[in-house]
Order: structure tokens, then sequence, then C-alpha cells
């Protein structure tokens, strides 16, 4: 009964794609036992461009995001129904990043993201949402701090609302967007307790979030 309640963030996904990049690096940015309020720095980017594609009024490319980005050949997919779990396991030492993208059939999607480091520590936990996950699939980047890993992704929906789920190495221009948007975009600090809220151009399709 491992309980994760400092470290969960609920996404409610009103754009066309909400990408939350979560970056452990040094130390834990999400440590077990952590007690002091949070200090976290927030930033968003909508104008970056990946794989080489230009954005669009504010587009951010997503192709590097898709599920058949990060599963090529389909074999990492798996189907994740309703109150059931699906796991991944990583064990290349040299990488400290993984990718997850889940999408479903233009069903709700309602998860749980957790990344577990050994049997009993889950540093992060991601409880993420979208009414529609074929609209507005859910794609995250979780880092590993370079030890074998696994990422379990929860379907906490109902059995009518399956969906897809994928997760992999980040590779390429993937690996570096933790590192490249803090260093191009002024961030917000987020005290323990506070809340923030960003306004959008009627025009944004996407935007990409990360929490340091």
């Amino acid at each position: 009964g491992q309980q994760w309640p400092h470290a969960q963030t609920i996404l409610n996904m009103w754009c066309a794609r909400l990408f939350m990049l979560a970056a452990l690096q040094g130390a834990a940015a999400f440590t077990a036992g952590w007690t002091k309020p949070a200090r976290s720095s927030f930033a968003l980017n909508l104008e970056s461009s990946r794989c080489g594609m230009t954005p669009i009024s504010g587009m951010v490319s997503s192709s590097c995001w898709d599920i058949t980005e990060v599963a090529p050949d389909g074999r990492l997919v798996q189907r994740v129904e309703g109150k059931t779990r699906k796991t991944w396991k990583f064990n290349d030492l040299s990488k400290d990043r993984v990718q997850v993208a889940l999408t479903s059939e233009g069903r709700p999607i309602i998860a749980d993201i957790q990344l577990w480091l050994g049997p009993d520590w889950t540093p992060f936990s991601l409880k993420a949402y979208s009414e529609d996950g074929k609209a507005r699939p859910i794609q995250t980047l979780v880092g590993t701090r370079n030890k074998a890993a696994m990422i379990e992704i929860r379907n906490v929906g109902e059995y009518e609302f399956p969906f897809s789920a994928a997760s992999n190495y980040a590779k390429g221009t993937m690996a570096l967007v933790p590192q490249e948007i803090p260093a191009t975009t002024s961030g917000e600090r987020v005290d323990g307790g506070a809340l923030h809220s960003f306004s959008l151009d009627p025009s944004a399709q996407q935007l990409e979030v990360v929490l340091n």
C-alpha cells in the first residue's frame, strides 16, 4: 500500500495537445518523504519546433510525441482496459529519460502514470485526464536518473473506456526537451499551495509544460 500524495498532478486537457515534461535530473524533482513546501519552476512554450517541422500559428510540432514514434513497430503499444494496469521495464543505465504516450479512439482517458525505481520507491506519479483521447492524447517525458526503472500505467476509468499506451526511451531531440524549454522560456516559481494560471491565445492548438 504505498502512497505518493506530494507529487501528483491532474491535467485537464482543454487544448488540442498538452505535453507534460517531467525531468528528474541530479537530485530527484520529486523525492520520497518530501515535507518542505514545493518551490517548483514552471515554464510554458508555444513556439518551439521539433523534428525539423515549423510550428504554425503557435502550434508545436507533435510528430515526435505521437504514439507511433514512441513505438514505431507497435510492439510496445499495449491496450489498457478500464480498471487494469500495464507496465514497461527499462534497464539501460546509460539513458535517463523515457517517453510515454496514451491515446484512445475518441473516448475519455483517466490514467495514473507512475515511475518505479526498485520494488517500493515511486518518486514520480502523474494523474492525467483527457475528455477525448483521440483529439487530445496524453504525452509525457519522465526522468529515470540513469537507473533501472518501470513505468506503470493504470486505467482508472470505467470498463467501457479502454485506451492504448506505449513507453520507450526518449531519443534524439525529445531527450533534450526538458533542457531546451527552460533555457529559452522564462519560468514561474510556484510555492507550495500556490496556484498559477496562464492565458493562451485563442489560436494556440498545442503547448508544452515543464515542471522542474
